[in-house]
């Protein structure tokens, strides 16, 4: 095996990489823009991006997810939702009876440690 290096800062000899990262990109635009999404939320775009990306077969791996590769099983995508849309979040400390039980907000990916 030899180790092959490039050039610092030179994008152009990473084109798989390139391509991976502007496809992940675009996909966060479009879901920003498609649920008016604030700007700032940029990062979970691109979080919830790569996760959907993950979970989708690729001809590349002919026909299989890079999910399935990881962890040798299908992806169960029965969880997925639409980013920015809207979901309502139970809060079981809600302090009196006559107030509101659940709280509305916006679908913004899913967390590492979620269930």
């Amino acid at each position: 095996m030899e180790l092959q290096v490039t050039a610092p800062y030179s994008h152009q000899q990473h084109g798989t990489a390139e391509r991976a990262n502007r496809t992940l990109v675009e996909l966060a635009r479009a879901m920003l823009i498609h649920r008016s999404v604030p700007v700032f939320l940029w990062e979970e775009a691109l979080h919830h991006a790569a996760y959907l990306r993950n979970r989708v077969p690729t001809r590349a791996l002919m026909g299989k997810t890079p999910f399935e590769l990881w962890t040798e099983k299908k992806p169960d995508v029965a969880h997925l939702r639409e980013f920015g849309a809207p979901v309502w979040v139970y809060d079981k400390h809600h302090a009196d009876k006559l107030r509101a039980k659940a709280h509305q907000f916006l679908f913004t990916g899913f967390h590492d440690k979620s269930n």
